[in-house]
C-alpha cells in the first residue's frame, strides 16, 4: 500500500526489516548481505559507507520500494558515499541488488524523500528562494526529471508506481491563508486540480499505482478522489492511511481509539472489514484476481 512503503527509522541508522513468512517473495534479497532467508527474518542497516562501515551520522525518513531493493532516506552522513562530503542532511538512495549507494541532488530535503513504486524515480521538497519546492529525480541517472511549484510553495509529494503522476499540496496566502492538492502529469506537465481548503493543517495526499485515485485529509475526514470520474468519495470521521495499488481499498484508522485499529474499507460496496487486518498493522489479508499476486499461483481464480 502506497503510504504504508515509508518505513519507520530512528535519529541512529536507517534499517530494513525482512519478513519471509512461509516460501514468499524473497525477491532479490538472497544475495544481499543480513536479509534473512526463507522463512526468518532479519535487520540489516542501510546507513552504510562503500566500504561497509557505519554511517558517521543520523539518517532519517525513509521509504521502500514493494519488491524491496530500492530504498530511499535522509541523511546528514558524509561518508556514504565516495563522492565530496557535503553539510547538511541529503537524499541518498540505496539498490539492495548491487548493494550500492547514490546521493541523489545537492538540496537539503525538507521533508523525508518518497520514492516511485518501481524505484525509477524519487522527489522530496525543498527550500527554493522564499518558496519550497517539490524536485523530481530520476534513479537511475540522478538527473531532474521535474520541479514542481514554480511560483508558489508546495509539499507533501506522494508518486504513482512508475513516477508519472505526483500528488502535492500547494500552500496559499491570498485572499486567505489555505492549500489545494494538486497532481501533476511529468511526462506533459499538465496540473489537475483535486481539492481546495481554508486551512493549512496536514492533508497528507497519497496516489494509487495507476494516478487515478488519491486518499488526502480534510479535517477529521478522509475522501477519495477519482481522477477519471472526477468525483469525490467521503469517508467520514477516519484518517485514511493507504490505498492499496488498485484503488479499491483504503486502509484507515479511526479517531475513536475505542474501535479496531485499523480498518480496511473496500470503496466499491462500502463495506468495511475489521478482521483483514492484525491488531498491529502487520499483517492485512484481501482477496484478488491478479495470477502475479504470489509466486508460481495455478489458481487461475
Amino acid at each position: 500500500m502506497r503510504r504504508a512503503r515509508t518505513a519507520l527509522s530512528t535519529a541512529v541508522a536507517t534499517c530494513v526489516v525482512t519478513v519471509l513468512p512461509n516460501r514468499a517473495a524473497a525477491t532479490e534479497t538472497t544475495a544481499v548481505e543480513g536479509v534473512a532467508g526463507d522463512g526468518g527474518a532479519g535487520v540489516e542497516r542501510i546507513s552504510v559507507a562503500p566500504d561497509g562501515t557505519q554511517a558517521d551520522d543520523h539518517s532519517t525518513g525513509a521509504s521502500i520500494t514493494p519488491d524491496g531493493r530500492h530504498i530511499v532516506f535522509a541523511s546528514s552522513a558524509r561518508n556514504l558515499t565516495s563522492g565530496p562530503p557535503t553539510a547538511g542532511d541529503r537524499v541518498f538512495v540505496r539498490d539492495q541488488r548491487t548493494a550500492r549507494t547514490r546521493q541523489l541532488g545537492n538540496l537539503t530535503p525538507l521533508q523525508p524523500p518518497v520514492i516511485s513504486g518501481d524505484g525509477a524515480y524519487l522527489a522530496y521538497p525543498v527550500q527554493w528562494v522564499t518558496n519550497v519546492r517539490v524536485r523530481l529525480y530520476r534513479v537511475a541517472t540522478g538527473a531532474t526529471a521535474a520541479v514542481n511549484c514554480l511560483a508558489y510553495s508546495c509539499n507533501q509529494p506522494s508518486m504513482n508506481a512508475d513516477g508519472r503522476y505526483t500528488a502535492h499540496v500547494v500552500y496559499f496566502n491570498s485572499p486567505s491563508p489555505g492549500q489545494r492538492i494538486e497532481v501533476q502529469d511529468s511526462n506533459t506537465g499538465a496540473k489537475e486540480l483535486i481539492a481546495t481548503f481554508s486551512h493549512t493543517a496536514s492533508s497528507r495526499p497519497s496516489i494509487s499505482d495507476d494516478g487515478r485515485k488519491v486518499v488526502y485529509l480534510s479535517g477529521t475526514d478522509t475522501y477519495v478522489h477519482d481522477l477519471t470520474a472526477g468525483t469525490a468519495q467521503l469517508v467520514p470521521n477516519v484518517r485514511g492511511l493507504a490505498i492499496d495499488p488498485t484503488g479499491r481499498y483504503l486502509l484507515y484508522a479511526p479517531h475513536n481509539p475505542d474501535v479496531p485499529s485499523l480498518t480496511l474499507r473496500d470503496l466499491h460496496t462500502g463495506t468495511d472489514e475489521t478482521d483483514a487486518v492484525s491488531s498491529g498493522g502487520r499483517d492485512v489479508v484481501f482477496h484478488s484476481t491478479a495470477d502475479d499476486v504470489v509466486p508460481d499461483d495455478t489458481s487461475n481464480k
